[in-house]
């Protein structure tokens, strides 16, 4: 598994940005290799960004390749893959 986090500032509402994350979810579940996306916010900070789990490297360079990526987020963003292969577990608290 190869994680993807991106940040970027936004001059959304709470509101505005919910409508939009609402809109665009599905486009997420056409992306080959993606397992996952988490939408994330902070609102008060006006900060916003996604994290994206992928199956493979291949998965995430391509992704990182890709129009969806400008689409997404343009130029002022903050962008941090992690390369290295991860393992997870999950628990239920």
């Amino acid at each position: 598994m190869h994680l993807l986090v991106i940040n970027f500032k936004a001059e959304n509402t709470a509101e505005e940005y919910d409508k939009a994350t609402a809109e665009i979810a599905p486009v997420f579940a056409e992306i080959e290799g993606l397992i996952i996306k988490h939408f994330l916010f902070n609102h008060e900070e006006k900060t916003y960004g996604g994290c994206y789990q992928f199956e493979s490297k291949a998965a995430l360079d391509a992704y990182m390749a890709g129009e969806r990526i400008q689409d997404d987020y343009g130029k002022s963003r903050l962008v941090r893959p992690y390369g290295k292969k991860l393992r997870s577990s999950c628990r239920s608290y």
